[in-house]
């Protein structure tokens, strides 16, 4: 092999390893100052004892906190709800149990980001957020603007049968529920009615909910 030779193979070894090193260095460049934290959703409307599951996504490590009228930043709980965790990619959050709901309450998240070492801009550690807005919708409020009804309010019937309940208004879809099982049960439930089944005498109250949380209820006498 020439000396010539030899001089060619070694610059050339040299720019592939400067080209190299450039793009590990490169590669070690862990975020840019204009990263962003973005939480989903972005805005809910949640009712008295409601639940909604939040995850962000972009930065590394994240802290959790609720800001707002009532709240306590960097506590897991306060007036305005609370906060199943402080850290981790996801988080559960409900709202407070209050028939006086109102209001509304930030949920922020903050990430860390780790400086890259170097003499660059990013060379020190610096800080970015996101942040979700919560809206508090009381138990008396609505998003339709129809009240809700319910329809028999007062029936008796004997053990053994039945009777259908019909709910109207308020924002569909209904729940409905009995306030003692040993008494009878919901039998079928489709669209805005209901079928009850009586089992034993007695009194039951039968509650139909709709999304917004606002409830009205009927009486079931129960008796032979």
């Amino acid at each position: 092999m020439t000396t010539k030779l030899r001089q060619k193979i070694v610059v050339g070894l040299f720019g592939f390893i400067c080209v190299a090193g450039t793009f590990i260095l490169t590669g070690c460049d862990t975020a840019s100052s204009t990263e962003e934290l973005v939480i989903s959703p972005s805005s809910v409307t949640l009712s008295s004892g409601q639940s909604q599951t939040f995850s962000v996504s972009g930065g590394y490590h994240y802290n959790w906190a609720l800001e707002g009228s009532g709240s306590s930043s960097g506590s897991t709980s306060s007036a305005q709800g609370s906060l199943s965790s402080l850290t981790g990619s996801q988080v559960l959050y409900t709202a407070p149990s209050s028939d006086t709901l109102s209001g509304s309450v930030t949920l922020k998240v903050t990430s860390t980001i780790p400086g890259s070492g170097s003499s660059t801009s990013n060379s020190a550690e610096y800080s970015v957020t996101g942040s979700a807005q919560i809206n508090f919708k009381s138990a008396g409020s609505s998003s339709s603007s129809a009240p809700m009804t319910i329809a028999p309010t007062l029936v008796t019937v004997a053990p053994g049968s039945s009777v259908t309940f019909t709910g109207s208004g308020g924002a569909l879809s209904y729940t409905w529920t009995v306030s003692n099982s040993s008494l009878g049960s919901i039998t079928g439930a489709s669209g805005s009615g209901a079928t009850y089944s009586a089992s034993a005498p007695g009194t039951n109250t039968i509650t139909c909910t709709d999304s917004d949380g606002n409830r009205v209820t009927a009486t079931v006498y129960q008796h032979f």
